[in-house]
């Protein structure tokens, strides 16, 4: 079960973070008006993300029911789990019109394209990045395959505390972007820094100390609890990776940088997470530890890029 909710929760994510960078864009536009005192083009600004977002979601739901079988295939999913990945896979399609839904009041269309398709292939690379290592891990048999799985489940505990200090972060600093409040767009930054810093200790701390009864929370297995030493690590550095992605996307995603946002996709997404989870995984020979380790070291990827562009200063143009 652990398994099958892992592969079919990494296809749900992937689609869902599609609308979410659309979402963030809209939100972004907007609070840098209101910041600027222009709320007469906020209210010009709401109505066709409605119609774009439940049309993409119809045509992606259609899509992905059509492949659904290829989509397994192509994962390399664990014959003793398959039918239940399937089951949790076509729930998930089903409902994948309601999680657009929920996206559509925060977002514009017009203008937005221009950074919404950067923030949403942003969004999305971590996913693909993601489905790629499952194929890999899932290769090496159904034990690894549901330590991906727990692996993959803690991570999305500090993945929604991380997006949620992005997206409030971002708001925040487009809006004293537009209001030309420099510095307090500095404070956001480091009250974002600070708390995820504060909820990755208190998070890493409870998993170090209790590992065992972190991952009975998913599985009973004891042929799986017997091996899940080998993800405490990468789960706590994942953790911090996490954490310090909300500042960076906070001040890129803020200044309304719709290439810098392209950059970090490709790099940390594309390059870096698949990149040293290949080096360590085949290269070194570490297997599934090296892929996780290759997931969680990338994670520090737009932290260093977020800091050196907020050092710049360039974000006040």
């Amino acid at each position: 079960m652990v398994s099958a909710v892992s592969i079919g929760g990494d296809v749900l994510h992937l689609l869902t973070f599609l609308a979410m960078g659309f979402s963030a864009a809209g939100q972004v536009i907007i609070a840098q008006y209101i910041g600027a005192g222009q709320h007469d083009r906020v209210q010009k600004l709401i109505g066709t993300m409605f119609t774009f977002l439940l049309g993409t979601s119809l045509v992606i739901s259609i899509f992905c029911y059509i492949i659904r079988n290829n989509v397994l295939n192509w994962l390399n999913t664990p014959a003793e789990s398959y039918e239940y990945t399937m089951d949790y896979m076509v729930t998930c399609i089903i409902g994948l019109v309601f999680i657009y839904g929920y996206n559509i009041v925060s977002a514009i269309l017009q203008r937005l394209l221009a950074l919404g398709i950067p923030m949403a292939i942003q969004s999305a690379s971590i996913s693909i990045s993601k489905i790629v290592l499952t194929s890999w891990i899932n290769s090496e048999g159904m034990i690894y395959s549901a330590l991906s799985g727990i692996y993959n489940k803690t991570g999305m505990f500090m993945g929604v505390v991380s997006n949620s200090f992005t997206t409030a972060g971002s708001s925040m600093v487009g809006q004293n972007i537009g209001a030309r409040k420099f510095d307090r767009v500095t404070r956001v930054v480091r009250c974002v820094v600070l708390t995820g810093l504060v909820v990755a200790t208190a998070f890493s701390a409870v998993v170090l100390l209790f590992p065992t009864a972190v991952c009975e929370m998913f599985t009973s297995d004891a042929a799986v609890l017997a091996e899940s030493s080998l993800i405490i690590m990468p789960i706590v550095i994942n953790a911090y990776g996490a954490a310090t992605r909300s500042p960076a996307f906070a001040i890129i995603n803020g200044s309304g940088n719709s290439r810098l946002n392209l950059l970090v996709a490709i790099l940390d997404g594309m390059i870096a997470r698949i990149g040293l989870a290949y080096i360590l995984g085949f290269g070194v020979g570490l297997g599934s530890l090296g892929f996780w380790y290759g997931d969680a070291l990338a994670g520090f990827m737009p932290i260093t890029i977020g800091g050196i562009f907020y050092l710049s200063g360039k974000w006040k143009d």
